[in-house]
């Protein structure tokens, strides 16, 4: 399981933010991953070849294109106290 979910870390990372968004969390995308690295285990490889494939992006997005931005802090003017 840990070196399925390490081949498709991306999308299971993206899988995991996806979820944790509120009410506005889409748990599918998680449950799938998981539930395919549990099976994976005892699957036979042309199995295994279409369950990689199914990874390859999320809600449209190409997971080997997707970079991560970095949120950044900004400053109330105001007060000048810093706030997300």
């Amino acid at each position: 399981m840990q070196n399925y979910l390490k081949k498709h870390a991306k999308y299971f990372r993206n899988a995991l933010v996806i979820a944790s968004i509120g009410e506005y969390s889409e748990y599918n995308h998680l449950e799938s991953i998981l539930e395919d690295s549990i099976e994976n285990k005892s699957e036979k490889l042309e199995i295994v070849n279409k369950i990689i494939n199914k990874y390859t992006e999320i809600k449209g997005i190409k997971v080997k294109q997707y970079h991560y931005n970095y949120h950044q802090e900004k400053k109330n003017h105001s007060n000048g106290t810093k706030k997300l």
